[in-house]
């Protein structure tokens, strides 16, 4: 292992598990996602865990741990079994549960920050880090955002009333009016872009990463973004984003699984821009879902890359031509249908 993992460590649970107890192998793995809090505490916590370092733990059977903090150092600098069950057993309870002040997520930079530590040394298809995902699905999504502000918008504005940017003001309606709605349509395309910026950072976090809670490991829930002051509307959106898949009948062909695979896809994607179900009146509910099918559409752009795609394998770059390039292909097309769909119900609401 050596002094790299002063920089970028990841420590395999499986080199030190045979000298270990279950409940030191526990506190090791606490030890090492220490980095989500699920119990806020004292901004004066006089801890050594506050504002640690550590980022996490990703499900990929390993323990990541990016920066060294003064807590991790003796992990790393004493290596042996021994060592690191003397170390564990040296920490109480309360360092365990982490007790650490942190800056809530209030800007599309926190979130970004907060991905990267939650991702820790999870890679994408190409086996490049994660964020750089991350950083493609947000470049993608602002052209898109810039897409929306420039011709969605404002044709939908046009047939909504009470606007009319290109008709006679309805009696009783001034153009100080008409002006006042127009501006109302930019703040609400400012708040889309922030909160769709930071659901960009965070959409895989539900559904990809793990967090340590009591001494357990375990998926991240929407309690745990809302513990680190993340918004309801991202945290919502991204929940929705979180796709939970489901397994494949018994007896299927290899052809019949990819194209069972694939329906089952589009049809969560389906769901998660469907307004059925949504009250007309529900704008909050209508906004979730435009920040996910936005999100979305960024994210199965990036997916459909060929610039990414040029950094992967042979055999993943074969796999992603013959099966993801279709899927993605046919989910663009059915958000390139609901995004608009969305965007009208969201525009309508606001201007009733």
């Amino acid at each position: 292992m050596g002094k790299a993992l002063h920089d970028t460590m990841t420590v395999i649970i499986l080199e030190v598990s045979m000298s270990l107890t279950s409940h030191e192998r526990t506190r090791l793995a606490a030890l090492a996602a220490l980095s989500i809090p699920s119990i806020s505490s004292s901004p004066n916590s006089t801890s050594a865990l506050s504002n640690p370092e550590c980022p996490v733990l990703a499900r990929s059977g390993e323990l990541t741990l990016g920066r060294t903090s003064p807590m991790l150092r003796p992990l790393v600098e004493q290596q042996t079994p021994a060592a690191i069950a003397d170390f564990i057993a040296s920490l109480d309870n309360d360092a365990l549960v982490l007790a650490a002040s942190f800056t809530p997520v209030k800007t599309v930079a926190d979130a970004r920050e907060l991905a990267i530590s939650l991702h820790g040394a999870q890679t994408d298809k190409a086996g490049r880090p994660y964020v750089e995902h991350l950083d493609s699905v947000a470049s993608e999504l602002n052209v898109d955002l810039m897409e929306i502000a420039a011709h969605q918008l404002p044709s939908i504005l046009q047939g909504v009333e009470p606007c009319g940017a290109l008709k006679a003001p309805a009696a009783g309606q001034s153009p100080v009016h008409l002006s006042a709605v127009w501006g109302d349509m930019w703040k609400m395309m400012a708040t889309l872009s922030h909160k769709a910026g930071m659901a960009a950072y965070l959409h895989d976090t539900i559904e990809d990463c793990l967090v340590c809670k009591n001494e357990t490991i375990g998926p991240l829930m929407p309690v745990d973004l809302a513990n680190r002051g993340v918004d309801q509307d991202v945290i919502d959106a991204v929940t929705l984003l979180s796709h939970k898949v489901r397994r494949a009948p018994e007896g299927l062909t290899e052809k019949e699984r990819k194209a069972w695979k694939q329906e089952e896809y589009l049809a969560y994607v389906r769901d998660m821009t469907s307004l059925e179900g949504v009250a007309k009146t529900d704008r909050r509910a209508i906004f979730v879902k435009l920040l996910a099918a936005v999100v979305k559409r960024a994210d199965n752009r990036s997916n459909l890359s060929l610039e990414r795609s040029r950094q992967m394998p042979p055999r993943v770059q074969e796999r992603w031509k013959a099966d993801l390039v279709p899927k993605y292909q046919k989910s663009v097309a059915i958000l390139d249908d609901a995004i608009p769909a969305l965007l009208k119900a969201w525009v309508s609401q606001a201007t009733a």
